[in-house]
């Protein structure tokens, strides 16, 4: 994938996050919510999303644009320039986004006062790591009213959000609103699925930074199967087995996995349990952890953790699962989808070795494949604070440029900086220079970003791939019924309910609680924080698409 502003330890945060989070509220940051003005109906929301304009650029393989990127086998030749103004009048931008590093000095940083004149105006980027740090920056921050020109509403947060948002940030409906957009084609070219996270009461408040449905992958290390005379062709609960017991050999201090929640997460996919929260025929609203096949799934695991196939430092950080996965201490590992390209990209310079393949759930007894759970189409979104509408329209174009899709030549920029100075071009890709490594890792792309595209440069073996998996598997993906809506319950006292019952799951597969405790715990759960975001949820649901 082309998500190269998300670091590869973003990335895997991201990937263990939503596996984490399948016990809880959904990832979603948007959605419908008891506001001062009645929620859109179905009908309602279609009309208020913006118009789609896919890219000019075609790919070399055509995607489907409802869930599968297209695919680059290398980036076209003489791209196009798209727009031919500057969207900044002078001036400055300033911006607060999560910070995977420092951004540095830009005054010292060639490709950052590049970006700057092709914007006019200069990216003032300040924030804090993902995580609890960008919270609590979020929160000081709208506390004491001086917000920056744009600011990334962190992950999956949703206290009071609807109410913040119309008090704090600007109200973009009439800018992008069906074919008002088209002033902003750029944006334009971000899927719908994306743009309905942010919707709140009726009205668009933010741009978002479009992420594919696709989900994550059960990723495994071809080369260690192929050595050790392994299949990764499982069709079964048994063969997955067989597969992780040929790669655990402790006195090579090596063990299959080490990440069993998401190994969890891949079982419970064999095992049918819904993607987080389903909605049946009835309008009712069930979670995955209520699900019979939960307890199976479960048990499953916490006997593999038993046999001592996993790490047995899985537990002591989620840092090391990619690091212990190319060196082969762990060569199965359930990851971001993007994480895959990463892997190329990053660590076979050093593990020239290294061959990626990925699993295909098969039903946990055999008789064919499993639905795969999909993601949210969302990484996160990005809100405009309030001003005058010329300098929103101004803060909106530069939003614009830097969201033009791969292929074109504003992307290149926006990307790779300046060709000899910051890249070079190599067999028809742009390779990063010295300078270019060291000055293009400032987070512009949490602002704006381009619609996602499969594209590895360099390795178009792996483009196929990856684009050859997804058409195949996304057409039997399973949705969290939830994603697009909000509940404050979920977001509130339902995070530290959720925590305790993630604690019990860890404690079950540990082996220090008993599986059947699992029950009480979702009782707890239920009782406590659970019931009121089904019917949140239900509430939401209808008032969305009714």
């Amino acid at each position: 994938m082309t998500d190269r502003s998300m670091t590869r330890r973003s990335v895997l945060q991201r990937g263990i996050a939503a596996s984490a989070l399948m016990l809880g509220s959904s990832i979603s940051v948007a959605g419908c919510s008891a506001g001062t003005q009645p929620p859109p109906t179905g009908g309602e929301v279609a009309a208020i999303l913006p118009a789609y304009l896919p890219s000019s650029i075609e790919p070399d393989l055509p995607g489907d644009n409802d869930a599968v990127p297209g695919g680059f086998l290398s980036y076209p030749a003489d791209p196009q320039q798209l727009i031919t103004t500057t969207p900044g009048r002078g001036g400055t931008v300033t911006a607060m986004v999560e910070l995977a590093i420092a951004p540095g000095n830009p005054s010292g940083n060639s490709f950052w006062r590049s970006l700057d004149e092709r914007l006019g105006t200069h990216l003032d980027i300040a924030g804090a790591p993902a995580g609890g740090d960008y919270e609590a920056k979020f929160a000081t921050t709208l506390a004491g009213n001086d917000l920056p020109d744009v600011v990334q509403i962190p992950f999956g947060y949703t206290n009071r959000l609807p109410q913040i948002l119309e008090t704090k940030f600007a109200d973009l409906t009439d800018y992008l609103t069906g074919d008002a957009i088209r002033e902003l084609p750029m944006l334009a070219g971000i899927p719908s699925y994306s743009w309905e996270h942010t919707l709140f009461n009726g009205r668009i408040y933010a741009v978002p930074y479009a992420a594919a449905k696709v989900g994550q992958i059960m990723a495994v290390r071809a080369d260690i199967v192929a050595q050790e005379g392994l299949s990764t062709s499982i069709g079964s609960r048994s063969d997955l087995h067989d597969l992780m017991v040929g790669l655990t050999d402790a006195r090579r201090d090596r063990w299959s996995c080490a990440n069993p929640q998401g190994m969890l997460t891949f079982v419970k996919q064999m095992a049918g349990v819904p993607n987080g929260w389903q909605r049946t025929d009835d309008g009712t609203f069930h979670h995955a952890a209520e699900a019979e096949q939960y307890l199976e799934a479960l048990s499953t695991v916490a006997q593999w953790w038993k046999e001592g196939l996993f790490h047995p430092g899985s537990y002591g950080t989620t840092k090391q699962v990619v690091p212990w996965f190319v060196s082969g201490a762990a060569p199965m590992a359930y990851l971001g989808y993007s994480t895959w390209s990463s892997l190329y990209r990053v660590d076979k310079v050093s593990t020239p070795e290294l061959e990626v393949t990925v699993l295909d759930p098969p039903k946990l007894d055999g008789g064919g494949m499993a639905g795969r759970y999909l993601g949210t189409g969302i990484y996160t979104i990005t809100a405009v604070r309030k001003a005058d509408p010329d300098r929103v329209r101004e803060i909106l174009g530069i939003m614009n440029m830097l969201a033009a899709p791969f292929g074109s030549a504003e992307y290149l920029l926006n990307k790779y900086g300046v060709e000899g100075q910051h890249f070079t071009m190599k067999d028809g890709n742009p390779v990063l220079t010295e300078t270019g490594k060291t000055e293009t890792g400032i987070p512009w792309p949490y602002i704006a970003q381009a619609p996602p595209v499969f594209y590895d440069g360099g390795f178009p073996e792996v483009t196929k791939a990856q684009h050859e998996f997804f058409l195949r598997t996304v057409p039997r993906g399973v949705s969290d019924d939830s994603v697009g809506l909000l509940s404050e319950t979920a977001g509130t006292k339902g995070l530290i309910a959720t925590k305790r019952l993630t604690a019990l799951e860890d404690d079950i597969i540990k082996g220090r609680a008993d599986v059947n405790q699992w029950t009480t715990g979702v009782a707890s759960w239920r009782s406590e924080v659970g019931d009121t975001i089904r019917r949140e949820y239900e509430t939401a649901y209808e008032q969305r698409h009714h």
